[in-house]
């Protein structure tokens, strides 16, 4: 419902051109000439629905689609690294990876940057599409993660970057439930 969306700020128009976006997106779906998107934004400005959104219009198309919360996923990897999950190619190989909440996750030693460059990489030269939500800008991102991830995250030729803007959806409507009750 885009009239949560406060016209004044411009939010109202930019999740409508988001939402248009998407639903192109998945139109063109497996035609898409970038196969990497990275919606960034602040929290509760309806990444995480939009990437649900997206998945559930891009399963029209494609069965094949893994969608994962960010500490979810580095939990897999960190167990890989330990000996006690041997499927990582599922992840890896999926036709469609949706990971919400990036930069949530624990930093783990020898695990976190590596597993993710090795994620980006094999996805990339394998033309997979990756889709991440994440309320890290562009500087926390290669800062946690590093100049690699980052170069193949806001790369021009392969990744789409998608803004979200205005502010917390969340919060007014807590406080426009608790003046109803």
């Amino acid at each position: 419902n885009e009239q949560i969306f406060l016209e004044e700020t411009g939010a109202r128009q930019r999740i409508l051109g988001i939402r248009q976006f998407m639903d192109n997106y998945a139109e063109k779906y497996p035609e898409n000439s970038f196969r990497t998107m990275v919606l960034l934004g602040n929290a509760g400005l309806g990444k995480s629905f939009m990437l649900a959104y997206l998945a559930k219009e891009l399963q029209k198309k494609e069965r094949d689609i893994l969608y994962i919360r960010s500490g979810i996923l580095f939990g897999l990897f960190h167990r890989h690294r330990l000996g006690g999950f041997s499927r990582v190619d599922l992840i890896y190989d999926a036709a469609v990876l949706l990971i919400d909440d990036l930069g949530t996750e624990p930093v783990t030693q020898n695990v976190t940057r590596e597993y993710f460059f090795e994620l980006l990489e094999r996805r990339q030269a394998a033309g997979l599409v990756t889709i991440l939500a994440t309320n890290l800008d562009e500087t926390m991102l290669k800062s946690r993660y590093d100049e690699r991830i980052s170069s193949r995250l806001f790369s021009d030729f392969q990744s789409r970057v998608i803004a979200f803007i205005g502010d917390d959806l969340r919060l007014p409507l807590k406080r426009k439930l608790a003046k109803k009750s």
